[in-house]
């Protein structure tokens, strides 16, 4: 599939999950935003690898708990490429791992800023923006399903944070805005 002059948002893209969707895009004929945390050097390397398959990319500090970083990380999106087709949400937050009875407020606090909040206002942030048509694609982990005692506080803030893809499995689409669905399935 060419996605030749769309534009994409991978957040957490300087590694793992991420970097691969990245770079996936970037194959495909997508100019890519990769985000990164605190390593740009790894941020870059991505980069470079999306240019040397002949498309554009630019690498943007995010923090996905702040939401100056979020409306940030969309306004330059915007004054590089132009428009937003793609966004796919990849990162999230370190992990704690500690018993729920251990966790402090501000540990917790931490894990719902990444977890909850950053990813509502990150879609928020990509509705008000996406062009018609655009696809939104965000990853949840089997974290909130486990029974591990030392990420409670994780689970907890994942299974609040993922209530869109709980219905995703009812529904085949959604519809946001008149002009775009989010869909399980693109074809």
């Amino acid at each position: 599939m060419s996605l030749h002059g769309k534009t994409a948002i991978v957040t957490g893209s300087s590694r793992g999950i991420g970097r691969a969707l990245a770079e996936r895009l970037g194959r495909d004929g997508a100019s890519v935003v990769v985000t990164y945390a605190g390593n740009r050097e790894k941020a870059e390397a991505v980069v470079s690898a999306i240019k040397a398959n002949g498309s554009d990319a630019i690498a943007l500090q995010f923090d996905l708990s702040k939401l100056d970083s979020i409306h940030t990380l969309f306004q330059e999106t915007l004054t590089h490429f132009g428009s937003l087709d793609i966004l796919v949400i990849s990162g999230g937050a370190p992990r704690l791992t500690k018993p729920l009875v251990e966790t402090t407020e501000n540990e917790f606090d931490s894990i719902f800023a990444f977890n909850t909040k950053g990813n509502f206002f990150t879609l928020q942030e990509a509705i008000k923006h996406m062009t018609k048509g655009g696809r939104i694609v965000t990853f949840t982990t089997p974290t909130p399903y486990s029974l591990n005692p030392t990420s409670q506080s994780l689970q907890v803030a994942k299974q609040q944070s993922k209530p869109l893809l709980l219905l995703w499995h009812e529904k085949s689409e959604i519809e946001v805005l008149p002009s775009m669905r989010l869909c399980r399935d693109p074809r």
